[in-house]
């Protein structure tokens, strides 16, 4: 009996514009082909995002050419809302938002109003028991909150629906044929039951002689290129970049002036347009240009700022987002790069367009992940299922801590109906206060018709209602953390009241009830983010 073709259905969170999608769709087109002949493919049935431009993008380049559906939802209304059809893949992917991970922000980590969104990928997987998942994020989320918040990621993706085997890994995707230093964490996760292991695959371009310089990966783009206009340029910031050697930036102009007249000179005969700029400059025209050119800033020296690329060497790290000075500067022209170049250095093709305005558009690129480097994780994939050997290389993740764990439980009161009402009762004739901070103290008054509890703070009335508690509670139970942002972010309907425009401290009231009652311990982990948080009590 002839054995069958297998198909991996795909679904994806926070889509973006599709640059895992399209990689995704280019190796599941052509498939992968085992020892018996079988074939293993991969099919693009739904992306979802609530971002307008991306969505549009997506559908334009990923559904129009491959098929499947773009939906423009908000993650947690899509994983709630999911028809039977949506639930049918076996395989997803999701590249959860990086705001509160980046090194570049504060890394509030699960505490900031993004970190806990990968729950939304956890409920995919939890009502889908897809086959495999990939989840993207920045190299930032190892030390966000000390490192606790990358473990706590995954030991919940090991563990939800029917456990999987995962494998996460710190790609340097310059070492894999993408023209940009460009370091992302990539979780790859396999059902248990399927008896399969992921391998991370080798570099193909591990040497620096063997990685692809942007001045290569920039070549031959046609002047009518969709997304290829050239940004205006303010003369101040072009007599800065003609002050600026390939791979400096802006800062370098302090040290440019703190230099000797015979230093300074060289250094400006060896720039490529010197004699086109400088030539007949004296060095006091020179000093003049520095001083009206260069940056007088006390905030922190960002070394991307106004920063050239280097022609022979891969373009630094591509971002989404950043005002004045981030867009990334041309190596020899004195401008910042066309988002056609940035979509080049993220590996996706000339005929994928993007929507949008040219700053919808260059956070679309931005957050994307590279499209040639995720190709080869999607071939490794299906070679792995398809039992096919490939050059490999271990994990730089320790993971062994997810042999130990054990999920614990948060407390034997489960449900709300074990919080018994004389556990209230006694917390108002004790007239229980909570602490928010030493100016805001939250008082329990109350039953509400015995639908909820009454609170006051500075004598103004605020209420909960039973029912808003016990969704809290088992929020709780699945995530082993909750805090106030994550509740404001994933209970929205609950926690956005506000009375007479004055803050309620909903969150905190639940919060630190859960803490007088046993079911966790109030703290507040986030030294750069004073927000209060629950966990467990007990927490291997």
């Amino acid at each position: 009996m002839k054995n069958k073709d297998v198909t991996f259905r795909l679904g994806e969170l926070f889509c973006g514009p599709g640059g895992l999608a399209l990689a995704a769709a280019l190796v599941g087109e052509r498939g992968v082909k085992s020892d018996d002949n079988r074939s293993f493919y991969i099919n693009h049935l739904w992306g979802v995002d609530k971002d307008v431009d991306a969505i549009d993008t997506y559908k334009n380049n990923i559904v129009g050419r491959f098929g499947g559906e773009a939906i423009c939802k908000d993650a947690f209304e899509f994983v709630n809302s999911m028809t039977d059809g949506q639930k049918s893949i076996n395989a997803f992917a999701f590249g959860f938002p990086c705001n509160d991970f980046s090194s570049v922000g504060n890394q509030t980590g699960l505490g900031g109003k993004f970190g806990n969104l990968y729950q939304a990928g956890i409920s995919v997987i939890k009502l889908t028991n897809p086959d495999w998942f990939v989840a993207e994020n920045v190299s930032g989320i190892n030390s966000a909150d000390g490192g606790n918040a990358f473990k706590r990621i995954l030991i919940d993706l090991a563990n939800t629906g029917k456990g999987y085997n995962i494998t996460p890994h710190l790609y340097k995707f310059e070492e894999y044929g993408v023209p940009q230093l460009r370091h992302r964490f990539i979780i790859v996760g396999i059902r248990k039951d399927l008896n399969r292991t992921f391998k991370v695959p080798v570099p193909t371009t591990q040497n620096l002689e063997m990685q692809i310089p942007v001045e290569k990966a920039l070549e031959g783009i046609s002047a009518d290129c969709a997304n290829h206009d050239f940004p205006r340029m303010s003369q101040s910031v072009v007599k800065r970049l003609q002050l600026t050697p390939p791979g400096k930036n802006a800062w370098f102009l302090d040290e440019l002036l703190s230099m000797s007249p015979d230093e300074r000179r060289k250094i400006i005969e060896s720039l490529p347009w010197y004699k086109d700029v400088f030539k007949d400059m004296t060095d006091d025209d020179v000093c003049k240009m520095i001083m009206e050119s260069k940056l007088n800033c006390k905030c922190a020296r960002m070394s991307h700022i106004y920063r050239r690329l280097q022609g022979g060497l891969p373009s630094y790290t591509i971002t989404g987002s950043g005002g004045g000075g981030t867009h990334v500067y041309h190596w020899c022209e004195h401008r910042a790069l066309t988002n056609r170049e940035r979509a080049r250095i993220q590996t996706f093709p000339d005929w994928f367009k993007f929507s949008g305005s040219l700053e919808k558009v260059r956070k679309q690129i931005g957050m994307a992940v590279p499209t040639g480097g995720a190709i080869i994780i999607f071939e490794s994939i299906l070679k792995t299922f398809a039992g096919i050997q490939y050059d490999s290389i271990e994990s730089n993740v320790d993971t062994s801590f997810l042999q130990s764990y054990v999920k614990t439980s948060i407390n034997q009161k489960s449900s709300i109906s074990k919080i018994r009402k004389d556990n209230i009762i006694e917390l108002i004739n004790n007239n229980c206060k909570f602490s928010y901070s030493d100016k805001v103290i939250l008082k329990i008054k109350g039953f509400n018709n015995r639908s909820g509890i009454i609170y006051t703070i500075k004598d103004i009335d605020y209420h909960i209602n039973l029912k808003d508690i016990n969704l809290v509670l088992e929020l709780f139970k699945n995530q082993q953390q909750i805090t106030e942002d994550s509740l404001s972010t994933l209970l929205p309907n609950i926690f956005s009241s506000k009375v007479s425009s004055v803050k309620d401290y909903k969150e905190f009231f639940v919060i630190a009830l859960f803490d007088e009652l046993g079911i966790g311990k109030k703290c507040q982990p986030y030294p750069r983010k004073k927000i209060w948080a629950l966990k467990p009590i007990t927490e291997e």
